[in-house]
């Protein structure tokens, strides 16, 4: 009889590897991806004109190298994005200017918004006063007018979790975001989970019902004010234990602001550097970039692709990166995405951490992956 659990277990992995999703795996097969996002390159392709603009802000300096890396990841995917056929991408500094907001297409939003410090950033020549770039109504009214006008907004990680004094505004135009003395974090292994009523979604069409990852998730979030009749549409979640209890929590969703075309998607991961170069994490962020711009996800293969890791070999050259594998450790705690600490109400301060002097229990979670984004 003991044969049999070990023969489960090896089905499970087998289906795992199929899909090349499985814990442990390493890097994802190349033909395994191609399977789900498609080859790199559609030759026969012609696209519009299509403008993207990175929103980035001063490194957390608090942090690794390998954590929160907004500078990087906006110098860096400048260059990858412009592997996007007919693509013109350029950076902006917490806000993007007026003539950027006139032009973009998409806007992509990921950088530290609760707190500021005084740091140099790699291309401005004068570091700004501290406190000077905070979210307010001039702000506020310029992202209503590009959401009014059609534009499309990706909020990433760390830009979901906005500021107190402006939290209510934010989720008004984000859907769902941290709400400060509730929302915590726990970074590790997450097991993202497809939801039904989203498999024909754009972004989520093809992909398989579990997608494995290493980074980080917030939860729970605040959701729209109940004032509020536009509905925001969860399209993957994990399951996250607040409080001794266990429930979906979102991970990936849309939203489009009451009486706005615009259109916005959230995407809680972006925690590591090591998962932007994970191609199916790629993938299903370029997804719901080109959901955002109303354009076709196929002009975005090859920038999924080039400098990516992978395993194996693709149907078509692609600049592969033989760099930091994706593999996560799994343990048996954790297999179904629970957090294995949760709050019990304690003071927190902005980042969610138990004030100083306060008791909080320490997350177990995976030896961390180094690496960088790297795209070629």
């Amino acid at each position: 009889m003991l044969q049999y659990p070990y023969l489960r277990l090896f089905a499970l992995s087998l289906l795992g590897w199929l899909f090349g999703l499985a814990p442990g795996q390493g890097l994802r097969p190349c033909a395994t991806v191609e399977s789900v996002l498609g080859p790199a390159w559609d030759t026969a392709a012609s696209y519009p004109s299509l403008n993207i603009v990175l929103v980035w802000g001063e490194r957390d300096s608090g942090r690794p190298l390998t954590d929160h890396n907004w500078p990087q990841f906006a110098t860096e995917w400048e260059v990858l994005l412009r592997k996007v056929p007919n693509a013109t991408v350029s950076r902006a500094y917490y806000f993007p200017s007026a003539q950027q907001w006139a032009d973009a297409d998409i806007v992509v939003f990921y950088m530290r918004t609760h707190t500021f410090r005084q740091e140099a950033p790699v291309d401005l020549p004068t570091p700004p006063a501290a406190g000077s770039y905070t979210w307010g109504a001039p702000q506020f009214a310029a992202l209503d007018d590009y959401l009014q006008g059609g534009g499309g907004v990706v909020i990433m990680h760390s830009a979901t979790y906005p500021d107190v004094s402006y939290e209510n505004e934010w989720v008004k135009r984000a859907g769902l975001s941290w709400k400060q003395g509730t929302t915590t974090f726990r970074e590790g292994n997450l097991i993202l989970r497809k939801a039904a009523a989203a498999a024909a979604h754009p972004i989520m069409i093809g992909m398989p019902d579990t997608m494995h990852f290493l980074d980080e998730t917030y939860y729970p979030m605040m959701k729209t004010p109940d004032s509020l009749s536009a509905p925001v549409t969860v399209l993957a979640s994990s399951n996250e234990t607040f409080n001794s209890q266990t429930s979906a929590q979102a991970a990936l969703w849309t939203f489009s602001p009451p009486g706005k075309p615009g259109k916005v998607y959230g995407f809680i991961m972006g925690h590591l550097g090591a998962s932007f170069n994970d191609p199916l994490f790629r993938g299903i962020l370029m997804r719901g970039m080109a959901w955002v711009g109303n354009t076709e996800f196929s002009r975005f293969r090859p920038a999924v692709y080039s400098g990516a890791s992978f395993s194996g070999q693709c149907s078509t050259p692609v600049g592969v990166r033989a760099g930091t594998p994706w593999k996560p450790a799994v343990r048996a705690k954790e297999a179904d995405g629970a957090a294995t600490f949760e709050w019990k109400g304690k003071p927190r301060q902005s980042d969610g951490r138990v004030r100083k002097g306060g008791s909080r229990a320490v997350p177990t979670s995976p030896a961390r992956v180094p690496g960088t984004f790297d795209p070629q």
